[in-house]
């Protein structure tokens, strides 16, 4: 499903944590990798010598993957770091954007941190988000996933996180998790209902392998999501942009936006699709 992932870098040691989940994933798919970092239009004067410390620096980053063997592009780029990653991504055909949040000044000032809400927003394709600022010590070595938590809401729209992650836990031979928040004042019967709605949604994984369950939660949503990451050991949450708010809801103070900012674990952000397919998609 992922065969060109797109991770953008601006040098800094927080915005390199999207490195081993993005090569963990290349490897496992067999996909291309393209290192894209964005010099800013404000230094286009600078532009010559800027072009030549950003390459060097993608090339030097390209050489410590050191287990990935698939190819891999170096990309530098001078505008609006969120449009031409957009623009990017939408002209070569990513499938995938893996990046950082809070990334700190370094080769190219604020690429990262709060561009990726931008991103997420405007972005044609899922973008998988890794806290960067809960693993301050930069490193390429891979990680392993264990369980793809994904949360529904009872919305269409929340389904079409549905392939994504059974896509992701094939690739890592991962649990899935499906995930529905009660209210805290949910009585017996509206928690059954949502039990039930979950079971429904098992057979859309009936003979792909993989092994499902099904956690009914009570509390806040936000909480609840990102308290789901926390307890499973190697956990990946893959949630749509939007559920049952509909498409016109503004990203900044979604369910969305604020477990990307509070999980400490990769998320993964699917954008809305014009066409809805059903609960279960080829």
């Amino acid at each position: 499903m992922y065969f060109k992932i797109l991770v953008p870098l601006d040098g800094s040691h927080l915005a390199e944590q999207a490195l081993p989940v993005a090569q963990a994933l290349a490897r496992r798919c067999r996909a291309d990798i393209e290192f894209l970092t964005v010099i800013p239009a404000g230094e286009v004067d600078a532009a010559a010598e800027g072009y030549g410390g950003a390459d060097r620096y993608l090339s030097a980053t390209a050489e410590l993957t050191g287990t990935y063997r698939g190819q891999i592009n170096r990309n530098v780029l001078v505008g609006n770091a969120p449009a031409r990653i957009v623009d990017f991504a939408r002209s070569q055909g990513v499938d995938l954007i893996v990046m950082a949040t809070h990334g700190r000044t370094g080769l190219i000032r604020e690429l990262l941190g709060s561009v990726t809400d931008r991103v997420i927003l405007a972005s044609p394709s899922p973008v998988l988000v890794v806290n960067g600022g809960s693993a301050p010590a930069s490193g390429i070595g891979e990680v392993e996933i264990d369980n793809i938590i994904i949360p529904l809401d009872g919305s269409e729209l929340a389904e079409t996180a549905l392939e994504h992650g059974e896509a992701l836990a094939k690739a890592f031979g991962a649990d899935v998790v499906l995930l529905r928040v009660a209210k805290a004042t949910a009585t017996k019967f509206e928690r059954s209902l949502a039990e039930h709605y979950l079971a429904g949604i098992t057979t859309c994984f009936e003979g792909d392998g993989s092994n499902v369950t099904r956690r009914v939660v009570s509390g806040a949503p936000v909480e609840s999501v990102i308290a789901a990451g926390g307890s499973l050991h190697n956990s990946l949450i893959v949630m749509s942009t939007r559920g049952a708010s509909g498409f016109r809801r503004r990203l900044r103070g979604s369910v969305a936006d604020q477990v990307v900012r509070g999980a400490s674990v990769p998320t993964m952000v699917v954008p809305p699709v014009a066409t809805l397919t059903g609960r279960c998609m080829d």
